[in-house]
């Protein structure tokens, strides 16, 4: 019942982990932030770019997380589709045992 759910929602963590793995690769170095410029133009260069290393660890470290809760959640859909599952089934069962006429059953 919901298993295309939860294979959907393990696809979307799978996505935030590759964001993750991804994201460190995607350093175009100091030089492209000026660095490597002589005097003040080189010192904001490199504060730069440690603000845009200090940035992209943060978001490496947000898709991190939201990937460990988007899994959680997928853990949880599948949890509760057992749960509907077995209440489906016991409600068929409930509902077959009124039909027979079964004694004891309310």
């Amino acid at each position: 019942m919901l298993a295309g759910t939860v294979t959907a929602i393990h696809a979307t963590a799978d996505l935030l982990g590759e964001a993750e793995r991804r994201l460190p690769a995607v350093d175009p170095g100091a030089t492209a932030f000026g660095a490597r410029g002589l005097g003040l133009l080189g010192e904001v260069g490199q504060d730069a770019y440690r603000h845009w290393q200090a940035a992209m660890n943060a978001r490496v470290r947000e898709a991190r997380a939201h990937a460990a809760r988007v899994r959680d959640l997928a853990d949880l859909v599948d949890h509760a589709a057992g749960g509907f599952h077995e209440a489906q089934q016991s409600a068929g069962q409930a509902h077959r045992d009124l039909a027979s006429g079964e004694p004891g059953v309310a």
